[in-house]
């Protein structure tokens, strides 16, 4: 019964504190610098490109296939092949 009471506590807690979770506000001073002097920032625009497209949906499975098959299957969690490196600097 403890541990029933400890889980439906800290569910709805740990759904509030990523709620309230500041994200996509506007960069620091110093952040902002570095993000304008970035040759994916552009001025025109004032926003920041990535230089590849990223699809959010490959259209292959539904999410809730995705998240099944994650938790429960065991498959495909490790890629076939090793991923790729970059070793660059990122200063």
């Amino acid at each position: 019964m403890k541990y029933l009471f400890g889980l439906l506590l800290f569910i709805p807690l740990s759904a509030l504190l990523v709620a309230y979770t500041p994200m996509g506000s506007n960069p620091e001073a110093f952040l902002l610098d570095r993000i304008q002097q970035s040759p994916q920032y552009s001025v025109e625009e004032e926003l920041f490109k990535n230089p590849k497209l990223t699809p959010l949906y490959t259209g292959k499975r539904s999410w809730y296939e995705m998240v099944f098959d994650f938790a429960f299957n065991g498959n495909n969690r490790r890629p076939d092949q090793k991923l790729p490196e970059d070793h660059s600097s990122l200063k």
